[in-house]
């Protein structure tokens, strides 16, 4: 409607009759009719100043409409929701800019053109349209946009197979992979393709090895690590790997017992992971994978977004039911990346009404959507198991109770993965295969209680604290925790995953997603994986 406006607007300006009648009016005696008193060749600068912006104007949104419709018609999401970033931005300068160019023609109608009054009233009508039709629901809608952004675009993880898990690089590695399946002679910094197509390239070929320090540790380069430091930490071993070996070294695995035990104490230390591999690294095993950004790969939306209604993916999105659908937009996102090997296995017991109590979000007002968020999950999760569909649900009514800023900082502190440098941590500190897993299988509950207790400056997800209090609650008579958990630095690690929240708020929300009984355990091969 607003784009009709502005090119009713320019043909209006630019009939050649309005400017006959410009220079009529100017030129009669006197200007009877004039309020203002201004000469003719200022009066002709203002007719025609205003007639250009109004022109600029229709052509610049033209261009950016048909934009937006062909990213949406061609599945182009990436595009389309970094576009939605700065969508306020546009709408407000096309705003100011309408407002500028209706000054003008009041100014060249007081002057007395009087044969400008449609263009004023067209004119009139076209901002007042693009102000409290666009670009005010734009600059409202910011946030969201903003957070759509991050859920879809994050960092993801995916299951890489057996006869691809020797080629796992650092991020030069991904590059140079790059640059061989590439026939673009000037490459972008950053990756776009997928990891798994890189890997399968290289699948007959040696990867360059990883750089061996002097020290005899594997130094893997990664220039493109941000503000993430959780994910900064994942990417170089630790100080207590032992390994003198190159990443195509079948020998660099998390070397396990048959039960899923690691080599007794006096044994070689666990080998160090390439960087973004999740534990455990078992031979013959697929393994998880978390790329993005920080691996050198650039920013794009989850292939998970082609299974999502495009009603959800719109800027206004909504729900099947007809209520507000920005939080299943979240969701989804977040959904989409995360899942790991075995989604169908993750524990999860939720007290609703125990939860909801504990949380930060609290009294809760989302939760009378419970049902129609759950009924319309079900259809797109429902195969994945109860677990799953109950803490997407949660998820999406907790993202409908925050506020947008406090989500936003949630997605910067990379809360909604696994923490991969923890989960590396155990490894090198001893942790089995089964607790490795173990810290997998409570990700979904961990991720809940981040998102229900998260306050601005709290950087750590409670994994720690959830694994802890299950492993207590599993055990038939009390008994001691792991060795690798009574360390000092997972002391340390629980007393920061403690910052910023009340310790009884705390266990009362891992407590509410946990079951009382631990339930059976999931079936695994004789390598002790899911």
């Amino acid at each position: 409607m607003a784009y009709v406006l502005l090119w009713a607007v320019g043909a209006l300006a630019l009939d050649p009759r309005s400017a006959n009648d410009t220079n009529t009016c100017s030129n009669s005696q006197g200007n009877a009719g004039a309020v203002l008193h201004v000469n003719n060749q200022s009066q002709q600068a203002i007719f025609w100043s205003s007639t250009a912006i109004a022109v600029l104007v229709s052509f610049v949104q033209g261009a950016i409409t048909t934009l937006i419709n062909l990213c949406e018609a061609e599945s182009l999401w990436t595009v389309r929701f970094r576009l939605a970033v700065f969508e306020h931005y546009w709408w407000i300068g096309i705003a100011v800019a309408l407002l500028a160019s209706f000054v003008s023609m009041i100014i060249s109608f007081l002057a007395g053109n009087t044969g400008d009054a449609l263009g004023v009233l067209v004119l009139a009508t076209a901002s007042s349209l693009v102000v409290f039709r666009y670009a005010w629901p734009a600059w409202r809608n910011r946030h969201f946009c903003e957070n759509r952004w991050a859920a879809w675009t994050g960092p993801s993880r995916t299951g890489i197979a057996p006869e691809l898990v020797g080629k796992i690089g650092d991020a030069a590695t991904w590059r140079l992979l790059r640059d061989k399946e590439s026939l673009l002679s000037i490459q972008s910094p950053l990756i776009d393709a997928d990891p798994t197509e890189l890997l399968k390239v290289s699948l007959d070929t040696a990867s360059p090895p990883a750089t061996i320090t002097e020290k005899g540790r594997l130094n893997y380069f990664n220039p493109f690590s941000r503000r993430r430091n959780d994910l900064e930490a994942g990417l170089s071993p630790s100080p207590l790997a032992d390994s003198h070996s190159t990443l195509n070294d079948p020998n660099n695995l998390n070397t396990t017992a048959a039960n899923g035990t690691n080599p007794p104490n006096g044994s070689a230390a666990p080998r160090s992971l390439p960087p973004g591999v999740f534990p455990p690294m078992i031979p013959g095993k697929s393994v998880s994978l978390l790329w993005g950004e920080f691996l050198g790969f650039s920013r794009r939306v989850s292939r998970g977004v082609l299974s999502i209604p495009s009603r959800l993916l719109v800027s206004q999105p909504v729900t099947d039911a007809g209520h507000n659908g920005q939080a299943m937009c979240l969701m989804h996102g977040v959904f989409g990346r995360n899942k790991g090997l075995a989604p169908w296995s993750f524990i999860l017991k939720l007290s609703v009404q125990k939860f909801e109590e504990n949380s930060v979000q609290w009294p809760r007002p989302a939760k009378v959507l419970r049902g129609y968020y759950e009924k319309e999950i079900e259809v797109s999760y429902g195969g994945l198991g109860e677990a799953f569909v109950k803490a997407a649900t949660e998820m999406a009514l907790l993202f409908a109770d925050s506020r947008p800023r406090l989500v936003k900082d949630w997605f910067e502190q990379v809360m909604e993965q696994q923490d991969l440098a923890l989960a590396q941590q155990a490894h090198q500190l001893g942790a089995t295969d089964k607790e490795l897993l173990l810290l997998y299988r409570l990700s979904y509950a961990t991720m809940l209680v981040s998102l229900a207790c998260h306050t601005y400056g709290r950087k750590k997800r409670p994994e720690i604290t959830v694994f802890k209090t299950y492993y207590a609650l599993s055990l038939a008579t009390p008994g001691p925790l792991p060795a690798w958990v009574s360390t000092e630095e997972m002391k340390k690690r629980a007393a920061e995953e403690e910052v910023n929240v009340s310790s009884t708020a705390l266990e009362g929300l891992v407590r509410a997603v946990l079951p009382e009984a631990p339930p059976p355990p999931p079936v695994v091969d004789d390598y002790g994986q899911v």
